[in-house]
């Protein structure tokens, strides 16, 4: 088993080298396109993981949760337009469980 292991060690090492020796030949485009690519990524994940905290975080909690939301979504949508039609409609579930959340216990404030 530990042989296994080791194999299975050394050949994700050996495809993390040859990615970032291809990187490095490649240059720019693939450089752009990847980090436009990992932008989207995060972008869906603090996304998916904002709106799930929602549930769970106190009214100061999600007021500076969703303006991190918000400043993300713009800062993404300036640095790379393509990815606002990904955004966009993950930015309003936000607001609309924001919206819902508020609805459902209106007093609550801490």
């Amino acid at each position: 088993m530990l042989r296994t292991l080791a194999i299975a060690l050394i050949i994700v090492l050996l495809l993390i080298l040859g990615g970032h020796i291809t990187l490095a030949l490649l240059n720019g485009a693939v450089a752009i396109s990847l980090t436009v690519w990992g932008l989207l990524v995060a972008s869906v994940f603090f996304f998916c993981l904002s709106i799930l905290l929602f549930f769970i975080l106190t009214w100061t909690g999600v007021l500076i949760l969703g303006f991190m939301a918000i400043v993300w979504t713009v800062l993404a949508a300036i640095l790379f337009p393509i990815l606002l039609p990904v955004l966009l409609p993950l930015c309003l579930i936000l607001f609309f469980v924001s919206y819902v959340r508020r609805k459902q216990n209106p007093n609550s404030l801490s």
